[in-house]
């Protein structure tokens, strides 16, 4: 598979912030305008998107088409010199013009910052106080819809595309909240089925290559739950086959399952895990001005910090102003104390021809 292969790009940017329920199509201004045919194509999909809202509580709106494309990973296809035609695509995101969550890939981009609550039903179940559930629901549907009709050419799906508002609802718990929940001990592979699940979220920093990131893997293994086939895990048929590519199409591996099943479950599903490495560092090529080239630096352990507070502008102006007033007023006093230092130091009086007097006064 290469770029060729690619007809359509539907990419989700930020969509946990929803203002009044709404969702931006942003488009490729440049590819859009030199090609008449990706601009045919591009709002072919901005329609699809359209008609599969109109049922639903979310409205779909069309960015300012003059407006560059957000931060995406969709630039990073369009700049691909080996491109004969440009990808038609779309950015979905909740917003036109700069971010609603000025959180974002931060490390204060947590549940308490972006408004995120939760009430527990029971040990197995929760519910979102703001519905963002609901809303993850309905996004999901729309943009399932709208891929089914671009790879069957139009075609309305047989049946309605529904996603379980509850089922998000357990992920984005288990994400934002606790690790420990029923969704993450489900797909604890089988020889970890014992291990105890931390009572907080898991990092989502993810660092280089020498280092295992645990929601690397608890990702890789949602998304081969959700997505593959499911059987009953047997040890002879079921080999640990976590591949990268271009090893396999298929990953194997055995997960912990439900409660209720005993033995466990066998997941076959077409994902995959890829090292994000620049091209720069792979062709050896570390003046590239076409891959990034920057690299995480190393951290010791007597890591620390010096601040140094610096005073702004305003300030070192006026204490420079004030500095030159004072040198020269300083001037100015020296000149005057020295042309008039014979009035203001009166001359000693002095008494050696006076030391009868004095004895005189002493007796």
């Amino acid at each position: 598979m290469d770029l060729s292969n690619i007809g359509h790009f539907i990419e989700l940017s930020q969509v946990g912030q929803m203002m009044n329920r709404n969702l931006w199509l942003h488009s490729d201004p440049v590819s859009t305008g030199k090609d008449p045919d990706v601009k045919k194509e591009v709002e072919q999909m901005e329609s699809y998107f359209k008609n599969a809202s109109k049922s639903a509580n979310i409205g779909i709106k069309i960015a300012d088409r003059s407006m560059p494309l957000p931060p995406a990973s969709f630039q990073r296809f369009l700049r691909s010199k080996k491109l004969t035609k440009k990808i038609p695509g779309i950015v979905l995101a909740d917003h036109e013009k700069q971010f609603n969550n000025k959180y974002y890939n931060s490390r204060y981009d947590n549940v308490d910052n972006i408004g995120v609550r939760f009430e527990i039903l029971n040990k197995t179940h929760f519910s979102s106080r703001k519905n963002e559930s609901e809303e993850f629901a309905t996004l999901a549907s729309i943009v399932a819809t709208v891929a089914y009709k671009l790879a069957t050419g139009g075609e309305e799906p047989p049946t309605k595309l529904e996603v379980s508002p509850e089922q998000i609802a357990q992920l984005i718990y288990c994400l934002l909240i606790s690790a420990s929940c029923p969704v993450f001990r489900e797909i604890l592979p089988i020889s970890k089925s014992s291990n105890p699940l931390p009572r907080k979220p898991y990092s989502r920093y993810v660092s280089v290559a020498q280092l295992t990131n645990p929601i690397t893997d608890i990702l890789y293994s949602i998304l081969g739950y959700y997505t593959g086939t499911l059987t009953e895990y047997k040890a002879e048929t079921c080999p640990e086959k976590r591949f990268d590519l271009p090893s396999s199409a298929f990953s194997t591996f055995g997960i912990k399952g439900p409660v209720v099943n005993k033995t466990g479950i066998c997941v076959n599903a077409s994902v995959h895990k890829t090292a994000a490495v620049s091209p720069a560092f792979e062709i050896k090529d570390y003046h590239s001005t076409e891959f990034s080239t920057w690299a995480e630096s190393m951290w010791n352990a007597d890591f620390g910090v010096r601040m140094f507070l610096v005073p702004g502008p305003t300030m070192e102006y006026a204490t420079l102003g004030c500095g030159i007033l004072v040198l020269l007023l300083s001037f100015v006093v020296v000149h005057i104390i020295y042309k008039r230092s014979e009035l203001i130091f009166t001359p000693s009086i002095g008494y050696e021809n006076h030391e009868d007097d004095i004895q005189q006064i002493v007796n």
